[in-house]
């Protein structure tokens, strides 16, 4: 069953903060794209291409737990690494690329969230609003969210830690498609799963998709 977040965007002061001081992580969601298609407009064909691949994922886990395994190793050789590194930003970024996008290339979770792609988030699920940052511009009415990225905040870290896919909302709950995880949620994990993470703890979106009109033609 598809699972789409319907997000309404309007215009963002600075300085919004969301539910309070999280004790151990902040949850970040990544869709930064001022052209994405508005309610009214069909859904741009490459969200459900990058969630077909994505899902397709589910179930690869490393050989041995050292963050290797062939599937593994494909996701970092593709941001130019090898076996051994910490893998959920390249899973993210090897999806985008068998989708025939570019962008983004990285193996470094922060760096899927550069300012100029973030929006801030000031509520999801029911009645939910996205508010963009300054820099992004004019308000966009309802968005369907397939081919967004989460990135998780560790204060230990002082950055952003982990990531992964936006696949849907029930309730007060945020469905992820995430690499290098586990049952538990960890950023070391052992593979691919779908997980479900609290919405209190989502801070931002953001997008990597190109405008619909040039998603039509990599489609």
């Amino acid at each position: 069953m598809k699972a789409i977040i319907m997000i309404s965007y309007v215009l963002l002061g600075l300085g919004i903060a969301l539910g309070g001081a999280q004790p151990h992580y902040t949850v970040v969601v990544v869709r930064a794209n001022s052209h994405s298609p508005n309610s009214h407009s069909p859904q741009n064909p490459l969200q459900q291409k990058i969630r077909d691949i994505y899902t397709a994922e589910i179930g690869v886990r490393e050989a041995t737990g050292k963050n290797d395994g062939s599937r593994v190793e494909a996701y970092l050789r593709y941001c130019g690494l090898g076996k051994g590194n910490a893998w959920c930003a390249a899973f993210v970024s090897w999806v985008y690329g068998q989708a025939g996008l570019k962008e983004p290339r990285t193996a470094w979770a922060a760096a899927l969230f550069p300012k100029a792609k973030q929006v801030q988030l000031s509520a999801i699920g029911s009645g939910h609003s996205v508010a963009r940052s300054p820099s992004q511009g004019a308000t966009q009415n309802a968005q369907q969210s397939l081919g967004l990225v989460f990135g998780i905040y560790y204060p230990s870290l002082g950055r952003i830690g982990h990531c992964g896919f936006v696949d849907g909302v029930e309730g007060s709950t945020l469905i992820t498609v995430e690499g290098n995880t586990n049952e538990v949620g960890s950023r070391e994990g052992d593979g691919v799963y779908r997980k479900r993470r609290p919405i209190k703890t989502i801070h931002a979106l953001a997008d990597w998709l190109p405008p619909l009109s040039i998603s039509k033609q990599l489609h």
